[in-house]
């Protein structure tokens, strides 16, 4: 069953007037997966949103668009924990054992804070 991220990048692919294998090679992976993913038989991983955004040069409303069509399509997440420290494993692991627990206004504080290490991160971008 196509999501609303598969329909977004179909979509995105027809307007920039490429081919399924173009966009694959911009996203670093084969046709099959982007397909895979595409159709969602695959999950989507986390970096496409940034690699979409500045390969196809995407302005504000497409990116909330795009975004908003990820939210909408995934329903698991895949964190890869090798080489991380056991503080880093233990949050994530308590993060998504107490995720459907959390308030609205809990989860807002949570994104604020990851916001702000995600700014330091890019340099105060």
């Amino acid at each position: 069953m196509i999501t609303k991220f598969g329909k977004f990048v179909r979509h995105l692919r027809l307007d920039h007037d490429i081919i399924l294998k173009e966009m694959a090679d911009t996203l670093g992976v084969s046709p099959a997966m982007l397909s895979g993913v595409e159709n969602g038989k695959k999950s989507i991983p986390l970096d496409w949103e940034k690699k979409i955004v500045i390969g196809y040069q995407l302005d504000s409303e497409q990116q909330k668009e795009l975004h908003d069509a990820i939210v909408e399509s995934i329903n698991q997440v895949r964190l890869e924990t090798k080489g991380s420290s056991f503080e880093k494993v233990d949050l994530a692991i308590s993060f998504a054992r107490n995720f459907d627990k959390m308030s609205d206004e809990k989860l807002k504080e949570m994104m604020e804070l990851l916001k702000e290490v995600e700014e330091a991160d890019n340099g105060g971008d």
